[in-house]
């Protein structure tokens, strides 16, 4: 794959996401806050990133950026560091800057496509919003703009609360799951690089959609933890009203694991590209990982 592919300089290099490009795309330059490549340019912060780290590079991917914070600390990292970032890039001579965004700028949605309209309902989508936006307006010429959104991601350097939920049930065995149960787009490290690979050689920009083909139920969790990792695990079905008082109670812990939120296979450009599914491969790895540490 590397062989015919453009000069690429990826930023973030010592995210999850990030070492799965690198291992796609081995003569790929390296960026990162701590040097943990051969051949990584080291810098003290992203905002320390100049023109002359991006020399020669026609495509850059930048992996950084931040999920929690207070909302000064988000709009600092995933807006205006992004322009920055993107606008270097044009200044060094990219023709592509691909980003990483997520369906956060949706809100909670139980049925998202390319046509819903931005709705988000935290600091954290208000500001990969803003950040998508701030993007499309750098478009010119000889250089596009990409934010490829994806929904929740599996198996970052930062577990996140599916991990963590997971872990917790391997750990205790049983666990509250909503009746009927709930079927939610999700996606792995691995594979959100592959997409970025396949984003980068397409000549798409402005914002795109990404999951695994395969969504998340906690009977599929509970069905490949147990055949492929031994993992003997129970559910504990709670009646519809329940869950109804848990909306009212944790609307945000609703909205992201006891409902369901779905990508239209069509909006999907994994479906389009043709991956095959890697999410019970990445998902039964992370909570196996997380377990033996």
């Amino acid at each position: 794959m590397a062989s015919s592919w453009p000069p690429t300089a990826i930023i973030g290099g010592n995210s999850s996401i990030a070492r799965h490009l690198l291992r796609l795309l081995p003569g790929a330059r390296c960026i990162a806050r701590r040097g943990a490549h051969e051949g990584t340019i080291s810098v003290g912060r992203y905002a320390d990133v100049e023109a002359s780290h991006l020399a020669g590079a026609e495509v850059v991917i930048n992996c950084a950026g931040i999920v929690s914070g207070e909302a000064d600390a988000l709009r600092a990292v995933n807006v205006e560091l992004q322009r920055r970032l993107a606008e270097i890039a044009h200044q060094a001579g990219a023709r592509r800057y691909i980003a990483i965004s997520s369906f956060s700028v949706f809100g909670p949605r139980t049925w998202i496509d390319e046509h819903s309209p931005e709705d988000p309902h935290d600091d954290y989508g208000a500001s990969k919003r803003d950040g998508d936006k701030a993007l499309r307006r750098l478009n010119a010429y000889g250089f596009e703009t990409v934010s490829v959104a994806f929904p929740a991601i599996i198996g970052t350097t930062r577990p996140g609360k599916v991990e963590r939920m997971l872990r917790w049930w391997r750990r205790f065995r049983f666990l509250p799951t909503p009746h009927p149960d709930i079927r939610r787009s999700m996606i792995g490290a691995e594979a959100a690089a592959q997409v970025l690979v396949g984003v980068a050689r397409s000549e798409r920009s402005g914002r795109i959609l990404a999951a695994d083909p395969v969504p998340f139920s906690f009977q599929n969790a509970a069905s490949w933890l147990r055949e492929d990792a031994g993992f003997e695990l129970y559910r504990l079905p709670v009646p519809q009203i329940a869950t109804e008082v848990l909306r009212k109670a944790a609307p945000r812990f609703h909205a992201s694991m006891m409902s369901d939120s779905l990508l239209d296979p069509q909006s999907n450009v994994a479906v389009s590209q043709g991956w095959r599914s890697t999410l019970r491969r990445e998902l039964v790895g992370s909570v196996v990982s997380g377990v033996s540490k």
